[in-house]
């Protein structure tokens, strides 16, 4: 069995480094994980299964560009998924 990593940041709309964002992990209308950003807004989930998700940020009061992002994992990890606060 493969463990794919799945990661990315979050930036606050100064483009910043978020922290304490909860990052929900979907496949279709189930959420299958959530995490937090850390202290330099950096997130990562830890995936056995290839398949297609949704990444999705949220914080009280805020919206982000893009609201959410579908990622297709096969046989490698992916990285990069970043997100930012909108104004």
């Amino acid at each position: 069995v493969k463990l794919f990593t799945l990661s990315g940041a979050v930036k606050d709309k100064t483009g910043k480094p978020f922290p304490g964002v909860t990052l929900y992990l979907k496949q279709g209308e189930t959420t299958v994980a959530t995490t937090e950003t850390g202290a330099r807004g950096k997130y990562g989930f830890s995936l056995y299964n290839a398949g297609t998700y949704a990444v999705e940020p949220s914080w009280t009061g805020s919206r982000f560009a893009p609201k959410s992002a579908e990622v297709t994992l096969t046989n490698k990890n992916r990285s990069g998924i970043n997100f930012q606060e909108a104004p």
